[in-house]
């Protein structure tokens, strides 16, 4: 046991040395190699020389700085959300009996589909677990209610409709600070719209021929054989076409049959000369997947117009019951003569000039008799071709409504006619 007054090296020491080294000893803990404060045996041994108890010492605190890193947020960016529907999920977390006062829910953790989320949230007492979306509907639906589309689906119809895909889509969110959804859930989501639209777009036209075929019964309208009506139609189509520079025709064309008496549309038929997916196969050198093929035409694109329109008018009697023997349309004789030689009754069916096209032709061939023909500027000038062609334009409009009003007056007179044969029979 070492005297009092030495140091740990048996020097004497003043009174003023000894309370030094005593507030040294008690400020300076010692720290094992793992860098926690630890008892020394030394130091127990140098308050043991003065007699005092180390028990009766007031505690003593180290203060200890930890860099402690930052929480991350359970959300981040912006979402989409039905703010009625979320409002109302909120209102039920009120909606909570917990034993304790104090108890509150809490954001514990958030899972996103696509562009709806499932946030869960969790009493701080009782522990209750409720869990809401930003989006009443969550699951696949059927689509064929507008009102039970979900968000996800609702935002591949939007960009489907503009034409755009799953690159545009996700600049979109990128800049608007929303997270995207996947290109696989893009693209299945895709596929999936594409089968409901196209149902739904077959109902609309059965529907369609069903309101056609009424009004010609009603108008009397029928074919030789008295059962099968007949009605006038409208009918274009088109293909992207260049010629400016480089000659350039789209691999893609569409054409539409439209009645014309309900003007809603009763075909439609899209013919590709190329198929994407094939294409990256091809370029790829990998095998084919089972996939939907788009490649449906070989031919050149400026014939995609006239087989469409063959087709629909072979599919009219399958499809609504009604032969089409006449149709408007645009100068192109092709679409005539096809049906002519394809379809079954086309010997019976007349062609009718769009007035569009009537009019456009007819001031194309006025500028080009100014041009060609010398001294004719003078009675063929630009503001007098312009009211020929407003007058031609009224001539039409105006023989149109006589027509119409011919018709209609043919058609009381036959259902005058059908109303006084009974009673003609009675008497």
């Amino acid at each position: 046991m070492r005297q009092a007054g030495l140091d740990f090296e048996g020097k004497a020491n003043s009174p003023e040395s000894n309370r030094e080294q005593r507030q040294s000893a008690a400020c300076t803990p010692c720290l094992d190699d793992s860098g926690f404060a630890r008892e020394d045996d030394a130091t127990s041994e140098y308050w043991d020389n003065f007699g005092i108890v180390e028990e009766s010492l007031p505690g003593l605190s180290l203060e200890t700085s930890v860099t402690t890193q930052p929480e991350e947020p359970i959300i981040t960016g912006r979402r989409v959300v039905s703010l009625a529907h979320f409002v109302n999920a909120v209102r039920s977390l009120d909606d909570h009996s917990c034993p304790k006062l104090t108890g509150r829910f809490a954001l514990v953790k958030a899972r996103r589909v696509g562009l709806w989320s499932e946030l869960t949230f969790t009493c701080s007492e009782c522990q209750e677990i409720r869990k809401l979306t930003t989006d009443p509907v969550t699951e696949p639906t059927s689509l064929t209610d507008k009102a039970n589309v979900g968000v996800n689906d609702a935002a591949v119809w939007a960009f489907m409709s503009i034409g755009s895909g799953h690159s545009q889509f996700e600049e979109a969110m990128a800049v608007m600070e929303i997270p995207a959804m996947s290109k696989g859930a893009f693209l299945r989501r895709e596929e999936s719209l594409g089968k409901c639209w196209k149902t739904v777009l077959s109902d609309q036209m059965i529907k369609a021929g069903k309101e056609e075929k009424k009004l010609a019964e009603e108008a009397g309208a029928f074919c030789e054989d008295g059962i099968t009506p007949y009605i006038t139609v409208i009918v274009d189509g088109g293909w992207s076409h260049r010629s400016h520079g480089h000659r350039y025709s789209a691999n893609s064309g569409v054409a539409v049959i439209i009645g014309e008496r309900t003007k809603k549309l009763l075909y439609l038929g899209v013919r590709n000369k190329l198929c994407s997916t094939c294409e990256h196969y091809s370029r790829t050198g990998k095998g084919k997947k089972d996939h939907v093929c788009y490649n449906n035409w070989n031919q050149s694109s400026g014939a995609m117009e006239s087989d469409i329109i063959v087709e629909g008018f072979q599919r009219s009697v399958e499809m609504h019951g009604v032969e089409y023997r006449t149709f408007i349309g645009d100068g192109d004789s092709s679409v005539l003569h096809q049906i002519l030689t394809k379809v079954e009754y086309g010997r019976f069916v007349k062609k009718r000039e769009c007035a569009n096209h009537v009019v456009k032709c007819y001031t194309t061939r006025l500028y080009g008799i100014a041009k060609e023909t010398k001294g004719s500027s003078a009675f063929l000038s630009g503001p007098r071709i312009k009211r020929l062609k407003n007058g031609a334009r009224k001539a039409i409009k105006h023989y149109a409504n006589i027509l119409r009003d011919v018709q209609g007056t043919a058609q009381k007179q036959r259902a005058q006619k059908a109303d006084l044969t009974p009673s003609l029979r009675v008497t």
